[in-house]
Order: structure tokens, then sequence, then C-alpha cells
């Protein structure tokens, strides 16, 4: 029994030792945040790899590396996790965290470095919360996430003055996001649905809520099609928060066309900003 062990356990440090060692020979490419993940998960797994935490070393090594390549490399899912958090206001701390986490991702360019780091930091306060009881290193990740977050200053859907882990309720804050579309289409790409989880997320915070859906577009096309053309797309977006449990009746639509753009721009230009569905939870 002690061999069978020794022999997994010698397994598994082959493959994190050999994931690391490419992720330390990789020349990133990519985004400045996509080389900027790559550095931070190699950190990370070396400091797995000391603790003789062979799995965790290599599953963030294989991320690092994926980023390194150029990869979409997200952050942790919760319910991927065997977390051990029988404190409900930690769950709601991290999941909260994670929300702001992906609207700042949304725009990582701008501060690409702090961005990696936090994505980091929330991936270890993860790892570190599937083992039973506090520990320095899981208090450490979680301070060092929610110091990022609040440099990076506040979301448009969280309240101002917020913290990180501070429960969302309707009476003290009207929550706006911002869903865009590709030219033409009403069907929600990934980055919309990326937003869409996030509502999702802070929807299980907030109680006596109602949905307002305004539909946009740009100005290419006609006003009659851009105004049909601002319904679908709604519609779309009411259709796919019934799917995943709200009610209808705490849902409302609306079509504006292209006439209440987001950014100024002649007439006929295709301009992604205006192409949304704004989301007002109030």
């Amino acid at each position: 029994m002690c061999r069978w062990w020794f022999l997994v356990t010698l397994g598994l440090a082959a493959c994190s030792g050999e994931t690391l060692e490419k992720l330390r020979q990789v020349q990133p490419t990519g985004s400045a945040f996509q080389q900027a993940l790559s550095r931070h998960y190699l950190d990370f797994a070396d400091q797995e790899a000391a603790r003789f935490d062979w799995w965790s070393s290599q599953h963030f090594a294989a991320k690092g590396l994926a980023a390194a390549y150029g990869d979409d490399v997200q952050p942790e899912k919760m319910e991927y996790w065997n977390l051990e958090i029988p404190d409900a206001r930690e769950r709601e701390a991290l999941a909260q965290a994670r929300a702001w986490l992906m609207a700042h991702r949304a725009k990582a360019n701008a501060a690409p470095e702090d961005v990696a780091r936090a994505q980091v930091y929330f991936d270890c306060w993860i790892e570190e919360a599937t083992e039973m009881g506090a520990s320095k290193a899981r208090a450490h990740c979680r301070e060092e996430l929610e110091t990022l977050l609040l440099k990076l200053g506040p979301v448009t859907h969280t309240a101002e003055g917020a913290k990180v882990g501070d429960p969302l309720e309707a009476a003290d804050v009207t929550l706006t996001y911002l869903v865009f579309f590709d030219w033409g289409s009403t069907e929600l790409n990934r980055e919309a649905m990326e937003v869409l989880d996030i509502i999702l997320t802070d929807l299980h915070n907030v109680d006596d809520y109602e949905i307002v859906l305004n539909g946009h577009t740009d100005s290419s096309g006609t006003q009659a099609a851009n105004l049909e053309l601002s319904l679908k797309r709604a519609k779309r977006v009411e259709r796919e928060l019934h799917t995943q449990g709200v009610p209808p009746e705490l849902i409302s639509t609306y079509a504006f066309g292209e006439t209440d753009p987001k950014e100024a721009a002649p007439d006929g230009t295709r301009r992604r900003a205006n192409r949304r569905v704004e989301v007002v939870i109030n």
C-alpha cells in the first residue's frame, strides 16, 4: 500500500515538474495580460511544488502554460471545487470577488499586471479553501486579492462605497450591466455570456428585485430594422435569464433601436459600444 502511494506521488511529481519546466522555458505570447498571467501562475505553481502539493502545482502550471500560448485562461469556478467554507459570508465574499474580477478582466489591458495578480490570488484563495480550517496562506490570498480589487476601483454593477464581501441589497444599489452584441446579431457570444454569469451571481445576493432590459443598436441599417433588432436583442437576454431561473414576471423589455447611442457616431456607422442591451436591476 505504501509503495503504491509512493509511486502515485512520484508520478504526480514528475508530471508537475515537466509542466513547470515547460512553463519556465516558454516564451509567452498574446496580450500583456496573458503574459502577466503566465508569470504569476508560474510563481504560484512553484510555491505549490515547494509544499509537495503536486496536483495543484500541475494544475496551475498548466494554466500558466495555456496563458503563455495566448489562450483565454479563466479564473476558477467555485462549483468545480470541494470548498471547506462553512461561513456563508466568506462564500458570498468569494462569489462577489469573482464577479468583480470578471468585470475587471473585460478591460484587463488597462492594468494587466494588477488584474493578472488578482486572478491568481483568487485561484489561490479557492485552492486554499479546499483544506479544513483557516490558514495563513488562505487569509493572505484573500487579503491580497481584496487589496488589488479595491486598487483597481469600482465596477459599474457594485454600490458606491461597497467593499468586497458586502452582500448587495436592492435598497442600497441599482445594478447596471452592458451586454454587447456582434454586428447584426442577436446571439450571445462568449463575452456576453460571461456578463450574464456575473449578473446571475450578483442576483444571489439581492432580494426583491426587478429587471429592466433596454435593447439598442448602432446606426448602420434603417431605423425600422434597428428598432426590431434592438427588441430581439432584449428578448434574447430575457430568454437566457428565464433559462437560468429568473421568473419572467420580474423582467421588462424595451427597444430603442438606434435612438439612444452610448457613443455618438455618424449615421450608418458600425459602433460596438452601441450594439448592446442594458440590464438594470432595481
